[in-house]
């Protein structure tokens, strides 16, 4: 059984981010979930476009409950290690996305080596679009993800959009956005 959490993110989130970066137009033949986690985002993404997803996670036990609960025949799940994306040649995604991932406690050179290194992967024009909490909805500030625009430019994104998407069938989400999702084209 969903939360109402859960329900509000999938709605607002991750919707939004999926109609952000393309997803389910035909033009994303292949996406990059960035720090997908358990796999949910993932899941979701699978049953909206027909791309191929390649989710990558730093941590190999949620990697582990992504293969057996999320397992899909167009997603590969690999661990981020030292290498980082090096499976996949320069210029060859055409959208990324990272889901909840920068806000718990990232080093900011880290947060700016992966967006970089993200950007490297996209294709010319594809878009990478981040989620997270909205600070101005919970009034928690965090320094990564306030640096998010900065960090976009400095790794070459362009055309950077920020979104805090509302649901008018939720009282408490109808006036305050509950996420923000910051996006960029390279």
């Amino acid at each position: 059984m969903s939360t109402k959490f859960e329900e509000t993110t999938d709605l607002i989130g991750y919707l939004t981010v999926f109609d952000e970066i393309g997803l389910g137009t035909g033009q994303v033949r292949t996406l990059l979930d960035y720090g997908c986690g358990p796999g949910t985002v993932t899941a979701r993404a699978a049953e909206v476009g027909d791309a191929e997803i390649f989710a990558v996670d730093g941590e190999e036990r949620l990697l582990d409950v992504a293969r057996r609960e999320h397992a899909h025949p167009r997603v590969t799940y690999h661990l981020l290690g030292d290498a980082g994306l090096a499976f996949l040649p320069d210029d060859s995604v055409d959208a990324a996305m990272s889901c909840s991932v920068f806000v718990s406690g990232a080093d900011p050179a880290e947060v700016r080596a992966d967006v970089a290194e993200i950007h490297r992967v996209l294709r010319p024009g594809a878009r990478y679009a981040v989620l997270d909490t909205n600070p101005d909805a919970d009034g928690v500030r965090l320094a990564t993800f306030q640096a998010c625009l900065d960090v976009f430019s400095e790794a070459g994104f362009t055309d950077l959009r920020v979104r805090e998407p509302l649901l008018d069938a939720l009282p408490d989400e109808s006036t305050r956005p509950p996420f923000l999702i910051v996006s960029g084209a390279k």
